[in-house]
């Protein structure tokens, strides 16, 4: 059976807000109704709010049992509100008649959200619901005739409030952005920043960083630092960040073996228990290994990290990693590199970061409890270094977005950007690339990671002098990896366009395997792409040792295929020349995908060729089916889930259209309804099949970017992609087409004749002259 996938997060959610006047409308009803006509009996509807029931009276007064209770977007946690606001109002024909309502309270909870304007004191405000409705309509109508950016304004910032006006010292204010709208409904709910400085931070980032915490977004400092003291995060950051009561910034230091609020204490109360020190027998061999040098932070009864000066003879490489072996043979699984602050220094950590992530979620959930952060995490920004801490960066739940910073500066950048004040420039890429990455180059580069350091350095960890494999049996399965699929995908469209075209004596088996053979040895005759590289390894004797293995291999997988989908081949074929759509080689068969960062406005384009899609009409409407031909490993993995997503909407921006019925349609707005998406993965012995609906993809509208949960996770891998400068000079090799002189093989060279290895020459028999006088006498 197809595995069903449910992507229906994929593209975010909307926020629907009513105009002002409409607002202002529906208010000052419900308060005459309320003050006039109150029901003689207790009327509740029921209002979805972010998916927490809450109960409104008929008179249009929120009431809850008690705060906890209630969306946290309401009470100022979170930066946007989900799910529909307009309750489903009884009508007034139904309400029976009544004494005048008594004046009707304003839960505390509800203060952020219902903010009066700057020009009304709070302390005026009146005390019934009519009373306040006039206030409110009095502050929000224009003065004049077409003043309705005013009246929308005033609106706006009743609507928004401040997420945490009021919670920092010296805010008195919302954050707004240049046309005075409210920017706390944009911002991430967390925002996790890694420690990448080093120095201290500069005013803008502060700055910054104050301004996301007044908008109500949570800040969580990340840092292999202690809190306090010589070269803490206090010293180098939090000093300068405002102090909040009810926002307060969680900072995680010593690489998450303390976790605290950010606040005036000298020494401040751990938010969750304080754990992952090194044993105190550990401690021991540690300062044995490194003598009198080592000095233990914050001291030894409590060690979270290890500083050990290094021999100032030895390189500071070389003496890391001798350090390193000494801590193996001792049997300490730790791992020493250089230190981010003190030149001719090595620092040990208990614990890699990421290990932590786990408590810091804890602790996210302790102080900020209601308000489910943990369950959340597609409003999640992870600033981080993904090139020195692969593995950390890659350790936070798929759907948050990661957002690459390598150090101070670029930290500042796009923090500005998040606040709508800097701009990121566009990335374009091609989607076999993000691809290659994705399933070939970011798995195999930690597997040959040489030092797992993820426990040290600024950023939370690093390479540790790891390095790319080159050469060797390991490159040239690589290469041939690639040089099969590149001969399967052109080998596949040539065939379906000779099935549609109705030349079905090119389609034999045996036809096709005899093209696959002349492929495989005469590449460039055919269009194969062949870069330098695989070039130069084509014509090593490795090449040529392993080339008919690989050649079987292609054979076996067009066999397979070829059993599978033409094993009855008079129904096959009618089945393409009926439902055929597209091939890659189609003239008009490149498709751009634009991904917009919902948290910075970063645009992404991804530019896609989808191998083969086919239409296959059913009872309840038309199923549009992508298949792609996968040529490696066939267990599902990351790529499989990743490329399924990426065709499923590319074959709908490309293939389909929105209708005036709000639905998809095949070709044009008035074709026929589309209601699944198909992504079906050919391997050598099996296929697998993705579903998806279309309802899924309501939200993507023609010409537009696309955002949402699954969107930041593939924004996060062209983060990640773009920032690997390893990976950007291995794809740059790449993308060197080779000529035909590179793929002629190299000549034979000969052998230089000396005189002691020239063999003599062979001397030609003699004919014996003919012995005339017997000649002479025979005649």
């Amino acid at each position: 059976m197809a595995a069903r996938t449910d992507i229906r997060t994929m593209h975010g959610d909307i926020v629907k807000r009513m105009n002002a006047k409409k607002s202002l409308s529906i208010f000052c009803c419900l308060a005459l109704m309320s003050a006039n006509a109150a029901p003689a009996f207790a009327q509740v509807a029921r209002a979805p709010i972010g998916g927490t029931g809450v109960h409104m009276p008929a008179g249009g007064v929120l009431t809850s049992p008690s705060p906890i209770g209630m969306n946290p977007a309401l009470t100022g946690g979170v930066s946007s509100i989900q799910g529909s606001l307009t309750p489903n109002l009884a009508a007034p024909s139904v309400m029976a008649p009544a004494v005048a309502a008594p004046a009707l309270a304003v839960p505390a909870a509800l203060a952020p959200v219902q903010a009066l304007p700057a020009a009304v004191k709070p302390e005026a405000a009146p005390a019934l619901a009519i009373e306040s409705a006039k206030t409110l309509a009095a502050a929000s109508t224009p003065e004049k005739p077409g003043d309705g950016d005013a009246a929308k304004n005033a609106g706006d910032k009743a609507f928004d409030g401040s997420a945490a006006a009021g919670d920092v010292e010296g805010a008195a204010t919302p954050v707004v952005d240049s046309n005075g709208q409210s920017l706390s409904k944009l911002y991430p709910r967390v925002v996790f920043i890694q420690d990448v400085f080093q120095g201290a931070a500069s005013e803008n980032t502060v700055s910054y960083i104050n301004k996301l915490v007044e908008a109500g977004a949570h800040v969580v400092f990340l840092t292999w630092r202690p809190t306090k003291g010589a070269g803490s995060a206090e010293e180098v950051l939090m000093s300068r960040v405002k102090q909040s009561r009810n926002n307060p910034v969680v900072v995680v230091s010593y690489n998450g073996g303390k976790i605290s609020l950010h606040g005036r204490a000298a020494n401040p109360k751990p938010l969750i228990e304080s754990v992952g020190a090194f044993p105190a027998d550990a401690l021991a061999k540690i300062k044995k290994i490194g003598g009198a040098s080592v000095a233990a932070s914050p001291a030894d009864n409590e060690a979270f990290s290890v500083t050990v000066a290094l021999d100032a003879s030895v390189a500071p490489k070389s003496a890391i990693s001798a350090l390193n072996r000494k801590l193996k043979a001792a049997g300490l699984d730790y791992k020493a590199e250089q230190h981010p602050t003190e030149a001719g220094s090595a620092i040990i950590h208990s614990m890699p970061l990421r290990f932590s992530l786990p408590r810091v979620m804890q602790a996210l959930d302790t102080q900020f409890a209601g308000e489910k952060l943990s369950s959340a995490t597609d409003k999640f920004l992870i600033l981080a270094d993904s090139v020195k801490s692969p593995k950390f960066s890659t350790s936070f739940p798929k759907n948050a977005e990661i957002q690459v910073v390598q150090n101070g500066a670029s930290l500042e950048h796009v923090i500005g950007a998040v606040l709508g004040e800097r701009t990121l420039e566009p990335v374009s890429l091609k989607l076999g690339k993000l691809r290659q990455f994705i399933e070939y180059w970011e798995p195999s580069h930690r597997r040959v990671q040489s030092v797992d350091s993820e426990s040290g350095s600024g950023s939370g960890g690093g390479f540790g002098g790891g390095s790319r494999s080159r050469g060797g049996d390991r490159e040239t399965n690589k290469n041939f990896a690639m040089y099969v699929g590149t001969i399967m995908y052109s080998l596949m469209a040539q065939m379906y366009d000779d099935v549609f075209r109705g030349q079905h004596q090119l389609v034999k088996l045996t036809v096709l395997q005899a093209r696959l053979r002349d492929m495989w040895y005469n590449p460039l005759k055919h269009g194969i792409y062949v870069n330098k590289g695989l070039a130069m390894a084509m014509r090593t004797p490795a090449w040529k040792a392993m080339s008919r293995g690989y050649l079987e291999y292609a054979n076996s997988y067009l066999t397979n295929y070829y059993f599978r989908e033409f094993g009855d081949y008079s129904r096959a074929a009618r089945n393409v020349q009926e439902n055929y759509v597209g091939l890659s080689t189609d003239r008009k068969s490149l498709i751009t995908l634009d991904f917009v960062s919902a948290a910075t406005g970063k645009l992404y384009k991804i530019h896609t060729r989808i191998p083969r899609v086919m239409r296959y009409e059913t009872a309840s409407g038309l199923n549009l089916t992508a298949y792609a031909y996968r040529t490696g490993k066939e267990t599902p993995d990351d790529g499989e889930e990743f490329l399924a997503r990426m065709l499923a909407m590319a074959m709908l921006k490309g293939h389909a259209r929105k209708g005036a019925d709000g639905k998809w349609h095949h070709g044009s707005p008035d074709g026929k309804i589309i209601t699944n998406l198909n992504v079906q993965l050919e391997y050598r012995t099996s296929a697998r099949l993705h579903v998806f609906d279309t309802e899924d993809f309501l939200r993507l509208e023609e010409g537009k970017e696309i955002n949402g949960p699954i969107v930041q996770e593939m924004i996060s891998a062209i983060e990640r992609e773009e920032a690997d400068a390893a990976y950007q000079e291995y794809y740059k090799e790449q993308e060197q087409q080779a000529s035909k002189e590179d793929l002629k093989k190299p000549r034979a060279k000969k052998k230089a004749v000396t005189a002691k290895t020239a063999k003599p020459a062979a001397k030609k028999p003699t004919r014996p002259k003919p012995n005339t006088r017997t000649t002479r006498k025979g005649k």
